[in-house]
């Protein structure tokens, strides 16, 4: 069975990742913790998924604004 919290910390990791523009280093900042952390908890996202998050944006601008609108509505209610 997969752990909540490690679902939860990905999943804040991949939010942060958009709000900060895939910038993993800034994002290991915001979060203080390292930046290959940050890559190991996206990347485990992404294997689990089997959609690559990180790499695809780059590459698929509908996914990158779906991508974003997914992680944007939850902030106005909490903060991930």
């Amino acid at each position: 069975m997969r752990s909540s919290h490690l679902a939860f910390q990905q999943l804040r990791s991949v939010r942060k990742a958009v709000r900060q523009g895939f910038n993993l280093t800034a994002v290991a900042q915001v979060l203080s913790t390292s930046q290959p952390g940050v890559s190991r908890q996206i990347r485990e996202l992404e294997d689990e998924l089997g959609v690559g998050i990180v790499a695809s944006i780059a590459y698929d601008e509908e996914r990158d604004r779906h991508l974003r609108a997914l992680v944007a509505a939850p902030g106005e209610s909490f903060e991930i």
